[in-house]
């Protein structure tokens, strides 16, 4: 799935890709323990970073056509163009744990933190497809060792794809999931740490 840009300042955002632009794997998420300093110098604008430089799993999307495995006459799993691996795992793995949720687009996936301090986490969704019948979006949160989830209120739209979580305490490792409401279907589950 890895991108075959080939041309000076070909970055991302050429196979349709347009939520990999100024991402921290960049530096933080490799597998390099030296400091980097990752600005994206071979794309024309210096700001987003080149498949063929960074290899994680937020920068590799599928920038072949789209794919699409028949399960049955009515029902396919579909990797579409531009789609991250990232999504494309956490799609398989939901697949394996409750079909229905796929093939019936009530999928939530890629959910991936975003911004952190001491007493706050947001985190971020792909937004949901036009066939997801849920009728709201449905943020939970626990700590691991926790036996069951506290639902955050309210509620959120099903056209939102973030939320930022407060009144948290500081370095303290806290799980994350999205359900849809009405539905099965949650996202995969994310582990995310508040800063000291």
């Amino acid at each position: 799935m890895a991108t075959r840009n080939t041309s000076e300042g070909t970055c991302c955002t050429s196979c349709g890709q347009t939520n990999c632009n100024n991402l921290t794997c960049g530096c933080a998420d490799h597998s390099l323990t030296t400091p980097c300093n990752y600005t994206g110098k071979n794309c024309v604008d210096g700001s987003h970073e080149k498949c063929e430089e960074v290899y994680c799993e937020n920068c590799i999307a599928n920038c072949e056509s789209k794919l699409e495995f028949e399960i049955s006459s009515t029902t396919s799993f579909v990797i579409e163009k531009g789609e991250r691996l990232s999504a494309t795992l956490q799609k398989l793995v939901q697949y394996i744990i409750n079909p229905a949720c796929i093939t019936s687009g009530n999928e939530i996936l890629n959910i991936m933190p975003g911004t952190i301090d001491n007493t706050s986490i947001q985190i971020t969704w792909d937004a949901v497809g036009a066939n997801n019948s849920a009728s709201a979006l449905q943020i939970r949160v626990k700590i691991p060792t926790a036996a069951g989830w506290t639902n955050i209120t309210p509620t959120l739209p099903i056209t939102a794809t973030s939320y930022t979580i407060t009144g948290l305490q500081p370095n303290t490792q806290y799980m994350f999931s999205v359900l849809g409401v009405g539905t099965s279907c949650t996202s995969a589950s994310i582990f995310v740490t508040t800063n000291p």
